[in-house]
């Protein structure tokens, strides 16, 4: 999963982020960032069907 793809999914609640915040805000906390990856893959898969 590409870093655009999560932020793709991250801006249809938070519009204004942007690819370097979310980078930034990522490396702040790993359990965030695998929540997040975990969201966007269910998304994903969901969005196949």
């Amino acid at each position: 999963m590409s870093i655009e793809y999560i932020l793709e999914c991250v801006k249809k609640t938070n519009p204004t982020m942007t690819r370097d915040k979310l980078i930034e805000e990522l490396l702040k906390c790993q359990y965030s960032a695998i929540a997040l990856y975990m969201v966007c893959e269910s998304d994903k898969k969901s969005a196949c069907k």
